[in-house]
């Protein structure tokens, strides 16, 4: 989807599998420690409860890291130390109540249902305070991140679990209700319960029924901590994975992902706000412009870059903070055509081809790009069966004998062949349409086996970024604008089912079926299609508008940093470079700077 290797940044497990992963695990630990408690209640139990903590700990983490799951070491040290307190938790419950002399088997089973109920079934009051808070009877809810130990991952593994369409599926809506606090306070409460309980179980001098009303108090205050209200959230209503743009010139609401209902689109930032938000990041840019021209590392982010800063407003090619990319480029072009340093060809070419074309230069070294880029895709000429899912594709062009076409590749090289004379070539137009089908799950034009009826794009025929061949947001937006530059429209059935799942999808909180991967990319590409398309308006599947310009619009802005830069917290697809997010982001506000003007 991104530029970068083959296969990097793939998983061995799924979003789906890994939020199941947790889940599972969490279910483990409430038994197992509710067992061992009651089994052991004593001070041994204390001395064994640390070694199987240790061993579960340890164990889990090897067995994470070699399944593929997502999240770096920082993740999964969290991720152990929810665990760990959800773990003290339940041995002490179950031992207080050994210790009140409820029978063994009793209590293990009631300590592990109570943190069964603690951990997954926060909802009933969430549900309630959504029948009850309602503003022009749309229920208003609180921005909601998942803290509890089975879908901790939405936190602090990238897994945004309530947005995973395939896992929500299989749950729920009360399930997928979580708490309204960070990870580190619901592992706080945890722990401190967990000690207690612990302490209470050990001390035996006490009455039993001071320990029991000081447990029940205790379990209250968990409780009560796990279910802590965003009082302070009172924005406009937010369907799941929305974000509403604030009256006059304020920023779009926090970066969480709301759960509620969206409200018709409010206004958002001027044009004069766009274009002073463009001005700051073109300057961000070009203070990070190295000796040379270089931006951001590598030549293809280079070319990002180069192509933000001259489109826009008030840049020209020969403004101090563009022309060192626009030479360092010209200076990688090759007698082929290609426009290229080491790697990734295709995908530096074409998008060095499209920062020429926005800047007005060089129309020898572009006629010659887009005569390469033609020339790479995959057909007749260059031995591929029209039966191979390639067929009619482009990829990164690393090695001729490995076909590698993506959708990624695809669409931005169509875009670099727009204005060619390649609409005077049926035949190529015709391929790249049977490649866009063969990455659309849309069975009543996608021959392949796997296609379902969505309507969205996946990365490449058979493989999806957001697992198995599931649709997600940036490639949806990728393949509306492949078939826009391949003579097709917004009537076309084709595109008309992307929209349909862009319908039932909107978000600009997050890339629909990635979360935080890619996002900045999933900015872009959905600006420039939703633009391409002419279509300001978004009626998505509950019957809600969206003026989706004023709320991206105000969502990036709300995301820039003071220096005038962009950056993900999430690493993937190189997006935690700020040069490259940002990069992005501007591409994704001009963009809209040209919806909102017309």
């Amino acid at each position: 989807m991104i530029p970068g290797p083959r296969g990097a940044n793939m998983r061995a497990v799924s979003t789906s599998q890994a939020a199941l992963l947790l889940w599972l695990e969490a279910s483990a630990v409430a038994i197992a420690y509710a067992s061992l408690g009651a089994a052991s209640p004593g001070r041994r139990g204390v001395a064994t409860l640390g070694i199987v903590l240790i061993g579960h700990a340890a164990v889990a983490a090897v067995a994470w890291t070699v399944a593929g799951g997502p999240g770096d070491a920082a993740a999964l040290l969290r991720v152990r130390a929810l665990f760990a307190a959800e773990a003290i938790a339940t041995w002490g419950a179950a031992a207080l109540l050994r210790r009140v002399r409820v029978d063994a088997g009793v209590a293990a089973a009631v300590a592990a249902l109570l943190m069964l109920v603690l951990v997954a079934a926060p909802a009933p009051g969430e549900a309630l305070a959504s029948t009850l808070d309602r503003v022009d009877g749309v229920t208003v809810r609180s921005a909601a991140y998942a803290a509890s130990p089975p879908f901790v991952a939405s936190v602090v593994l990238g897994v945004d679990v309530v947005h995973d369409r395939a896992l929500y599926g299989r749950f729920t809506a009360a399930v997928m209700e979580m708490h309204m606090i960070t990870w580190f306070w619901t592992a706080g409460a945890f722990a401190l319960a967990g000690t207690l309980l612990s302490s209470l179980a050990l001390w035996r001098r006490r009455p039993r029924h001071l320990r029991v009303a000081a447990t029940a108090l205790l379990l209250a205050v968990a409780i009560a901590g796990c279910k802590k209200k965003d009082e302070g959230d009172k924005s406009p209503p937010a369907k799941a994975g929305t974000g509403s743009a604030s009256a006059g010139t304020g920023a779009a609401s926090g970066s969480g992902s709301g759960t509620g209902s969206a409200a018709p689109a409010a206004k958002g930032p001027t044009v004069a706000d766009l274009e002073a938000a463009i001005a700051k990041g073109v300057d961000f840019l070009g203070k990070s412009v190295a000796d040379g021209g270089l931006i951001g590392g590598h030549p293809g982010s280079t070319a990002m870059a180069a192509l933000a800063m001259a489109g826009a407003p008030g840049v020209t090619a020969d403004d101090p903070r563009l022309k060192p990319s626009l030479d360092l480029l010209a200076g990688l072009a090759k007698p082929d055509g290609s426009i290229v340093d080491k790697d990734y060809p295709v995908y530096v070419t074409a998008i060095s081809a499209l920062a020429f074309q926005q800047a007005k230069v060089h129309p020898d070294l572009i006629e010659k790009a887009q005569g390469y880029l033609a020339g790479k895709q995959f057909g007749e000429a260059t031995g591929t069966d029209p039966k191979d899912k390639n067929y009619g594709g482009v990829g990164y062009g690393a090695d001729p004998n490995e076909p590698d076409a993506d959708l990624s590749n695809m669409h931005f090289a169509l875009d670099a062949l727009k204005d060619s004379t390649l609409k005077d070539r049926p035949e190529v137009l015709a391929r790249a349409q049977k490649f866009l089908e063969r990455c659309q799950n849309r069975s009543e034009s996608n021959d392949q086996p796997w296609a379902t009826n969505d309507g969205g794009f996946v990365y490449e025929p058979g493989e999806s970024k957001a697992g198995g061949t599931l649709s997600s947001g940036s490639m949806t937006y990728a393949g509306i604008a492949g078939f826009l530059y391949t003579a097709a429209d917004a009537k076309d059935p084709r595109v008309a089912a992307a929209l349909d799942y862009v319908r039932a999808n909107y978000s600009v909180d997050e890339n629909p079926g990635m979360g935080l991967k890619g996002l900045f990319y999933y900015y872009h590409l959905m600006a420039r299609a939703l633009d391409l398309i002419g279509q300001r308006t978004i009626v998505d599947s509950d019957g809600h508008e969206h003026d989706w310009a004023a709320e991206l619009a105000g969502k990036l802005l709300s995301m820039q940093k003071p220096d005038g830069s962009w950056a993900n917290t999430d690493q993937t697809y190189w997006e935690s470079n700020p040069a490259i997010a940002t990069a992005r982001a501007l591409l994704a506000l001009e963009h809209t700077l040209d919806a909102m003007k017309k």
